[in-house]
């Protein structure tokens, strides 16, 4: 059962990996710089994944893996959270910078403009006193929802520098 465990975990941590080179069309063939903060409450999974580094940095194209808790996240890198762990890939020299901090401003201004149709929305006190409350609380939350969005948004785009 541990052992299914642990490979579940590296299962998990090489789909984020993965999907963080999606998101940045970062080639399969390239190997890439990885940190895995390990969850303090589960210290003792770093001994596991340094048992199994080979089979993570194939699986993930990794050449440089990092492994331990309470570890900082590097400048400019990608996050993804995996059942409580971090996991950080430096973006520096993977992918344009500059392009990157362009394309999170976009996505951060059409969240805004979602964000104030959804703020209109629930300002309209009509809307408010004649719609069900299920429906008025749904539209809380797409609020509180987007608001939480543009958040990690703007802290990743100041992270680029």
């Amino acid at each position: 059962a541990e052992a299914a465990t642990a490979f579940s975990l590296i299962q998990d941590l090489v789909t984020g990996v993965r999907s963080v080179r999606a998101q940045y069309n970062v080639p399969p063939s390239k190997g890439i710089a990885v940190t895995v903060n390990v969850d303090a409450d589960r210290a003792d999974l770093v001994a596991v994944l340094d048992a199994n580094r080979a089979t993570f940095a194939a699986l993930a194209g990794v050449d440089d893996l990092t492994l331990g808790t309470n570890l900082a996240k590097p400048k400019a890198s990608a996050a993804v959270v995996v059942d409580r762990h971090e996991v950080f890939v430096p973006l520096a020299g993977m992918i344009d910078l500059d392009q990157e901090r362009s394309r999170l401003t976009k996505e951060i201004e059409q969240k805004q403009g979602f964000l104030k149709g959804v703020e209109k929305k629930l300002a309209n006190e009509n809307f408010v006193s004649r719609a069900p409350e299920a429906v008025v609380e749904k539209e809380r939350q797409k609020a509180a929802d987007a608001r939480a969005e543009i958040a990690k948004l703007e802290a990743n785009r100041d992270d680029l520098g």
